[in-house]
């Protein structure tokens, strides 16, 4: 990186302004001095993080919600079976120990 003078922030008054590229030190790309094979593993990586990254945020939006509707209908549907089986078995535990009772 370099600093660039005469930019429109030297005319606005801050100079010395540091100026993000592509380019190294040397004015080459930053991708000049590597053959064709890193290249190739670079792009590779960085698209594979690229779709990494939006399956994440589509899966934390859109299907991530969905699911958790899905588990917390399930999980009340067999609760609810639970306690109907629980009831089921104290009526007919009650049924046949009610003499007991007394």
């Amino acid at each position: 990186m370099g600093w660039r003078r005469g930019t429109l922030g030297a005319k606005l008054g801050f100079h010395d302004e540091r100026v993000l590229s592509t380019m190294s030190e040397s004015g080459r790309p930053l991708l000049a001095g590597l053959g064709i094979g890193p290249r190739i593993v670079v792009v590779f990586a960085l698209v594979f993080s690229f779709m990494g990254s939006l399956s994440l945020l589509l899966m934390k939006n859109s299907l991530l919600p969905a699911f958790d509707s899905m588990e917390r209908n399930f999980a009340l549907v067999s609760s609810k079976r639970v306690i109907s089986g629980f009831e089921e078995q104290m009526s007919a535990v009650s049924a046949l120990n009610q003499d007991w009772a007394f």
